[in-house]
């Protein structure tokens, strides 16, 4: 593949290319399957292309050890690219923020010695050869297998990366590296800041921009918001004069964090309005290059989770965490058809604003821009208003534009058998083979389409007598009669769904098919065939999914371009899996007073005792010591939920995961020692369990932030010779274990407990069934004996339950979710499918449980009362579209 560029677009394989992209995280999404079904909607929503993060800190939790199979297989995931046909935006950082702990950087980096991650200490340039040199490392390992693949079209280094004075020196050895290394595709790096940092460095200039970031606030009372969207062709175009302007991340949602507002009510941000008015301002600025990020929702499982996020990575995003489309996600659809119909690879600005519509309107955008390949133009009209706006544009058109609604319509738009001289319906999408072309417009209240030049004229209906007869209008340009100019004017009753109107000049043809919106949702274009019923396509085309019964009409301009239906019968829901045999066990038996740690490492450096100088990256953290005398105070300071037992008595506990504006914020606690506990005779042992809910992502803070404890003292001050341990014993058990030493000693602590169930799947191919973990109203028994009422072992009321705060969540041994009721959102979890086999085991570690005054002696692994079921969001039956 050649790649070309200038300052209006990518030229690929000698033709002008618009790069419409959606964001996809392999690693939140795993399994070559669930690849293979995610990118497969990517490409059915009309993206020709997809922008992927390579993730270091993924492939190696060893410093020279990389992990490229299985799951970690990118050859993999760029085969699909290549089958499906998608171009791929490779971003292999090494920094790429993400929202994953360190930004994808690998922790191993954190013990390299007078290392200066990403070049930089508080903002200011610092060069540092340990970083280049393990950078090395990465690149060397991971560019060899991108230039395996010829869809590559850019290749980005670093990621939103700026110092104090804007340095080059970091960002050119990375350019140079990367040639070196083979590099062929322009190479790009997106500016967080938007004032065209480096792009005398790189080969193309690219930019972020999320204009609604700050969720307390409706982004419809703030029309301001979208001024770095507005201004770009004037205030970036500078920055590339020789290359097009790219949006390396265009808004198509947000994420959200601990104690956050929860992802169902960002979705009411991040409808089809936003995305409709980002995308096409974007458009409406000449730009040819953008990328939804995201485009695709994910799960933030095992470790991946930056400190500030929680489990769920779904970003409101086109396609949901769970797989399944939104109502952005049509909307982007609507747009991709658009640009994949009419190439808009090179357009220039003819006018704006009063220019157009004749005065300054407030919150009213306009701009028309002349379209060099289709030799026409187009009228972008916005509405940022509260109400609809009528508008007279061009001198000649009258249109109602709705409230915050954006519009792309065609002036003078040449087909094959007529030209369209003003539309305010939008089109949707065109299909065309030898001299036959169908238009699809989309059906919009009050919109009129102005046609000319044409020769025969015929309509599926008998239009005339609603409002369709051909009518002789004065021409606009010339002010002459011209007898073949008909006016189609929408009423109220004058267009149906799937209305037909034929034109014909000499032995070409065009028809117009007019589609209510709901139809546009549901209706899919690709190799030249038309699909309409379906509520998403899948397996590269090959599947149509529906929700409930319906039908299915299929065109194919390479057969008999003859429209061919056939029913669709949703089968039966079929019963969701039951967890059952749940069993419970104390899984913390480093707690107990005399529990052997003689094996675990001793801190030579007691003042060191936080994760990374002890090389310790686990997500919990154990310190366990012999005190020499019992404190009258201890002083600590923790990351970032932690616990202290004196003599396997909970003494204390803490959370200490705090943020403001963005930023992580330390805390030290001071608290008294109580007596009650203390061993007068013998020794008394002190315990510390920390759990580590990851690192930054490094985008405001600095990288190298320790973990687990990072400052203690007793007071009066003693030395402490510390040993320290990671995991817990489920994890380094491989989930089977109970010795029943672990279940003799009651005991009124806060012991970990390890709740376990087991459920069976069947396999159905002929299904897109989604489940998720629903903890909303999890309790559980905590005494043996007490049985559900009316015998039911799952009953949702039962006499002795309680319930739990924090929890982590395992599927067949792998992390899945954390649940945190007092922090929250997050109450479902997702059941990856990768991860899902005919037989499951889940296993909950519960922690910080809401009464922790129950006598554990009965925990055993009898059957308990559980509230806790697996749930689906919707099932849809797959229906093969040949």
């Amino acid at each position: 593949m050649m790649i070309d560029y200038d300052k209006h677009s990518l030229i690929i394989d000698n033709k002008r290319t618009v790069i419409n992209s959606a964001s996809f995280h392999y690693f939140r999404c795993p399994g070559v399957e669930t690849w293979r079904d995610r990118l497969s909607k990517i490409k059915a929503c009309g993206y020709n292309t997809v922008d992927l993060y390579f993730c270091w800190g993924y492939h190696s939790h060893k410093q020279g050890v990389y992990d490229f199979t299985g799951i970690k297989d990118i050859r993999a995931l760029l085969d699909l690219t290549a089958e499906l046909d998608l171009f791929v935006i490779a971003r292999p950082g090494p920094f790429i923020n993400a929202e994953v702990s360190l930004g994808g950087l690998p922790e191993w980096l954190l013990n390299i010695p007078e290392i200066f991650i990403r070049n930089k200490k508080d903002g200011d340039f610092v060069y540092s050869e340990p970083y280049m040199k393990a950078l090395r490392e990465w690149y060397s390992r991971i560019i060899p297998i991108i230039n395996e693949y010829h869809n590559i079209i850019t290749f980005q280094i670093e990621n939103e990366y700026f110092t104090n004075e804007a340095e080059p020196d970091y960002l050119q050895e990375l350019y140079d590296m990367a040639r070196s290394l083979g590099v062929k595709a322009p190479i790009s790096h997106n500016d967080a800041l938007s004032v065209g940092l480096y792009s005398d460095i790189v080969n193309i200039y690219a930019f972020d921009t999320y204009p609604t970031i700050n969720l307390d606030y409706d982004w419809k009372d703030f029309p301001d918001s979208f001024g770095v969207l507005d201004n770009a062709e004037s205030n970036l175009g500078e920055c590339c004069e020789d290359a097009p302007l790219f949006i390396a991340e265009l808004q198509a949602g947000w994420f959200d964090k601990w104690g956050g507002i929860g992802y169902e009510k960002i979705w009411s941000q991040f409808k089809k309005e936003h995305i409709n008015i980002v995308t096409k301002t974007a458009l409406s600025q000449g730009i040819t290059m953008f990328n939804h990020y995201m485009g695709c929702g994910g799960t933030s499982w095992g470790k991946l989770a930056s400190s500030e996020v929680y489990t769920s990575y779904d970003f409101a995003a086109p396609i949901s965490e769970s797989g399944i489309p939104r109502e952005n996600y049509y909307k982007a659809k609507e747009i991709n058809y658009l640009l994949n119909s009419f190439n808009f690879a090179s357009t220039n600005l003819i006018s704006e604003g009063a220019e157009i519509i004749g005065e300054k309107r407030e919150n009213i955008f306009a701009r028309l821009r002349q379209d060099n390949l289709n030799n026409c133009k187009w009228l972008f009209i916005r509405n940022l208003n509260k109400d609809t706006q009528k508008l007279k544009v061009l001198d000649s058109y009258d249109i109602n534009i709705k409230p915050f609604d954006m519009k792309i319509m065609p002036v003078d738009l040449d087909l094959n058998a007529c030209r369209i001289n003003f539309s305010s319906f939008e089109i949707f999408g065109r299909v065309n083979k030898d001299n036959h072309e169908i238009i699809f417009f989309i059906i919009d209240e009050n919109s009129e389409i102005f046609v000319s030049d044409y020769g025969d004229f015929s309509c599926s209906r008998n239009c005339h007598s609603e409002g369709f007869s051909p009518k002789n209008l004065l021409n606009s340009e010339n002010k002459q009669l011209d007898r073949s100019f008909v006016s189609l004017r929408m009423t109220s009753k004058a267009l149906k769904d799937l209305d037909s109107f034929k034109f014909a000049k000499q032995d070409k043809t065009t028809e117009f098919i007019f589609i209510s919106p709901e139809t546009a949702d549901k209706t899919w274009v690709f190799d030249n065939k038309v699909l309409i019923g379906a509520d998403f396509l899948t397996n590269n085309f090959e599947k149509a999914a529906f929700g409930q019964d319906g039908e299915i009409k299929i065109l194919n301009l390479e057969k008999d371009a003859i429209w061919e239906v056939k029913e669709v019968k949703v089968s039966q829901q079929e019963a969701l899996p039951e967890l059952t045999n749940w069993k419970s066990f104390r899984c913390s038996p480093e707690i107990d007073l005399n529990y052997d740690y003689s094996g675990w490492n001793l801190l030579t450096e007691p003042e060191k005792s936080d994760c990374i100088s002890n090389k310790v990256y686990d997500d919990y953290i154990w310190y366990k010591t012999s005190l020499k005398h019992v404190p009258e105070q201890i002083e600590i300071n923790a990351k970032h939920c932690y616990a202290v037992y004196l003599n396997g008595k909970q003494i204390y506990s803490h959370n200490s995961h705090s943020f403001e504006h963005g930023h992580e914020l330390s805390e030290t606690i001071t608290f008294n020692v109580d007596k009650k506990h203390v061993n007068k005779t013998g020794t008394n042992e002190l315990t510390i369990l920390v759990q580590n809910l990851g690192f930054d992502k490094g985008f405001q803070n600095e990288l190298i932030m320790p973990r687990g404890i990072i400052s203690f003292k007793t007071i009066p001050c003693q030395e402490i010779e510390w040993r320290i341990r990671g995991e817990l014993t489920p994890q380094i058990e491989e989930w089977d274990f109970a010795p029943e030493e672990d279940l003799e000693n009651s005991s009124e602590n806060s012991y970990l407990i390890w709740l376990g169930a087991k459920f069976r799947l069947v396999e159905n191919n002929n299904k897109y069934n989604p489940l998720f973990l629903d903890l909303s109203e999890a309790e559980f028994n905590c005494e043996a004996g007490v049985k559900a009422r009316n015998g039911d072992a799952n009953a949702a009321a039962v006499q002795g339950c309680n319930s739990f705060n924090k929890a982590d969540i395992y599927l067949n041994g792998n992390l899945i979710g954390r649940f945190w009721k007092s922090k929250g959102p997050q109450t479902k979890f997702y059941l990856p499918e990768e991860f899902l086999q005919p037989h499951n085991k889940l296993s909950l570690i519960i922690w910080d449980r809401e009464d922790d005054s129950k006598d554990l002696k009965d925990y055993k692994s009898k059957p308990l009362c559980v509230k806790i079921k697996i749930g689906n969001i919707k099932t849809f039956s797959l229906v093969s579209v040949e």
